[in-house]
């Protein structure tokens, strides 16, 4: 079974539709895990008719995707954000990867738009991910749930877990990048600017590299 875990953060009513497209595979292949943070307030907002397991856990990302893998039963752990929708077939996508002895892996990254310049930065987004074997969060990341407890989870650091836990991953097998995409929300690119967001991210992931502290370089996020 696959536990896809969900953490909240400002959502509106919309995050229904993306439920509503895995609720099809909830059973024995998949459960679905939304957690939310006591500051928020999207449970009041959901669908009662979805097939949803649902908790609250501290603000943050990174603990809340803790505390979603703390109650998940699935052998798999995928961990997407809200905003992102995932391809079809995923059940099955993530079974066969990780049975083929990778240790995790995740999607390529498409966004929800039309638009060629958002096109032109997804593509360049997926050669760097195939590049550096670093996929970020909003490309779903999965994993066996024994190897994410083995390195200790998210780390609390409260910004970029998703590349800390990749690279403690990466440091026990393979990170698979699978072709099929997932179609993620590009506003924030819309509203700041998808030179200006793209250019942020670079100079982020730059001094990532040269050592600056992820709650450092959060306050230039």
């Amino acid at each position: 079974m696959i536990s896809l875990i969900i953490p909240t953060h400002q959502e509106s009513a919309s995050i229904n539709d993306h439920l509503r497209a895995y609720a099809p595979w909830v059973g024995d292949r998949l459960e679905i895990i939304l957690v939310d943070s006591p500051r928020e307030a999207t449970l009041p907002l959901l669908d009662s008719t979805l097939p949803l397991k649902t908790l609250s856990a501290p603000q943050g990302r990174a603990s809340q995707m803790n505390a979603g893998a703390r109650i998940a039963q699935g052998e798999f752990l995928l961990f997407l954000h809200a905003d992102t929708l995932l391809p079809k077939a995923t059940p099955h996508l993530i079974q066969e990867t990780l049975q083929r002895g990778y240790i995790a892996g995740s999607f390529s990254l498409g966004f929800d738009s039309p638009r060629l310049t958002l096109a032109i930065l997804a593509s360049l987004a997926n050669l760097r991910t195939r590049f550096s074997g670093i996929p970020y969060g909003d490309q779903g990341l999965f994993v066996r749930q024994e190897d994410f407890w083995s390195v200790g989870g998210f780390p609390l650091e409260g910004f970029l877990e998703d590349v800390l836990l990749v690279q403690k991953l990466r440091a026990r097998g393979k990170i698979a990048i699978l072709k099929e995409r997932v179609l993620t929300s590009p506003r924030r690119y819309e509203e700041r600017g998808i030179l200006r967001q793209a250019l942020q991210n670079r100079l982020i992931m730059l001094l990532f590299t040269l050592g600056f502290s992820p709650s450092l370089l959060r306050r230039l996020y």
